[in-house]
């Protein structure tokens, strides 16, 4: 539990099971990242046993019950996400989790309630597809209600070559198979938008498929050169031993990643987005209403690098009805961008924008950072985009060193040094750290417009 629906860090809790055959002596084993704890001597967890480390033992029992506890650890569970590595005697890595705010990790236990729970312990621990959440606080001290009875193949670590390929050339994709047993056999499944049935294509990890080392665990396989203009779906299969099934993307039955084939070049001097959607996720996005927040699919390419199933949608207030459209962008379902879970790119006077932030940063003002950009959506090319930084509490810590009080955004004309209570309409919150407590105004990031008509 990391993230506890009353925000008290007190009620965090890490549980550990013994899986092993035999007892676990524990004592002296320690955390040397995530949080402060060594086990004291006499720490034995029995097979098949389980025990809780809690920050505060008294107020574990008094929200979850009776457990076997220890404690009371130093420092706190990041809700943003942690690696937390366990060391033992010898000095050896014993365990490792690194869970996070993407890739399919689970929103519930974010905040929302639930814990983050392993669906069997024999799946790797830092891999979104092992972890689902468990509502109501979770189980602590006995099994987990998500168990299931076997572990499956994990598929991770996508990579694609060429990102945007042209009609004349094979796309050579590879992934890795994390299995604890036999892998049986790989898949590509691949097709394009218009056609009803996806083509298979196996992969190896024989060394002879730009794979790797043969037996590393890295498989290799290739969709064929495809027309100009083609949206190409794909999705992996792995079968493990035992019949048991993994997929990419790791809802594949629902959702499908996706590339382009483009024979076209696009001449500019500055950074190129490329955004990427099946026609009819384009069509939904541009033929419903303009003020819909409801996330679709794309894939996102920036130089040699794609990201699959980055969700996306209109942004803005007034922009939202003019050309070209701004557009938000989450890689929640993907990977970070960088450092950024989230971009926005503004279409609309991109060049004022840019103008307008520079005037802020020369007078020493609370800004965000700006970067001009070409965009291509699918085959459009726009040579004048502006991605500005979100305001959040990435933001705040980059400005202030930290991410705590509360951060406002100008959402209409007012004037500074007003009282509180005539003030606060004019200011729309983004970020508050805390719901309940009105900390300290950090900062305020007021449109750019105003900054324009106050000194344009």
């Amino acid at each position: 539990m990391y993230h506890p629906s009353s925000l008290n860090e007190a009620e965090e809790y890490i549980e550990f099971y013994n899986a092993g055959p035999e007892a676990a002596d524990l004592s002296g084993w320690t955390f040397t990242d995530g949080v402060e704890y060594t086990f004291p001597v006499d720490t034995i967890l029995e097979t098949g046993a389980y025990l809780i480390l809690s920050p505060s033992p008294e107020a574990f029992f008094q929200r979850y019950g009776e457990a076997r506890v220890l404690g009371g650890y130093q420092g706190a569970l990041s809700n943003e996400g942690e690696t937390l590595e366990l060391i033992n005697t010898a000095g050896e890595l014993a365990d490792r989790v690194e869970y996070k705010e993407e890739e399919g990790w689970p929103k519930s236990a974010d905040g929302f309630g639930a814990s983050l729970a392993r669906i069997h312990p024999n799946m790797p621990s830092s891999y979104p597809q092992s972890w689902r959440a468990e509502i109501d606080g979770g189980t602590p001290g006995a099994v987990n209600t998500i168990l299931i009875d076997q572990p499956f193949p994990i598929v991770a670590d996508i990579s694609q070559n060429p990102v945007i390929p042209n009609s004349n050339e094979t796309v050579q994709i590879t992934c890795r198979i994390v299995f604890n047993k036999n892998v049986e056999e790989v898949f590509l499944f691949y097709k394009e938008e218009s056609e009803e049935t996806f083509i298979p294509a196996e992969m190896f990890d024989d060394g002879k498929h730009s794979d790797g080392l043969a037996g590393d665990g890295v498989y290799g396989g290739q969709a064929p050169p495809l027309p100009h203009g083609s949206t190409v779906e794909f999705y992996i299969e792995a079968v493990g031993e035992g019949s048991v099934y993994g997929y990419f993307p790791w809802n594949a039955l629902k959702q499908t990643a996706c590339y382009l084939v483009d024979n076209s070049e696009y001449e500019t001097d500055l950074p190129l987005y490329r955004v990427i959607m099946r026609k009819e996720d384009e069509m939904e996005l541009r033929s419903r209403d303009p003020t819909s927040d409801v996330e679709l699919d794309s894939s996102f390419v920036f130089g040699d690098d794609i990201y699959y199933n980055v969700k996306i949608r209109f942004r803005g207030r007034g922009s939202r009805h003019v050309e070209p459209k701004s557009y938000r962008l989450n890689f929640a379902d993907s990977r970070y961008f960088g450092t950024m879970k989230k971009i926005n790119l503004n279409g609309h006077e991109p060049d004022r924008q840019f103008i307008g932030l520079e005037c802020f940063k020369t007078l020493r003002m609370p800004a965000s950072e700006k970067r001009m950009i070409a965009l291509v959506f699918n085959w459009t090319f726009y040579p004048h985009y502006i991605q500005v930084e979100r305001a959040n509490q990435q933001m705040l810590e980059r400005l202030f060193g930290n991410g705590d009080g509360n951060l406002y955004r100008g959402r209409t004309v007012g004037e500074l040094g007003l009282p509180w209570g005539r003030f606060k309409p004019v200011y729309l919150s983004l970020h508050q750290r805390d719901q309940s407590i009105r900390k300290r105004l950090y900062g305020y990031h007021p449109p750019v417009r105003c900054v324009l008509q106050h000194y344009g």
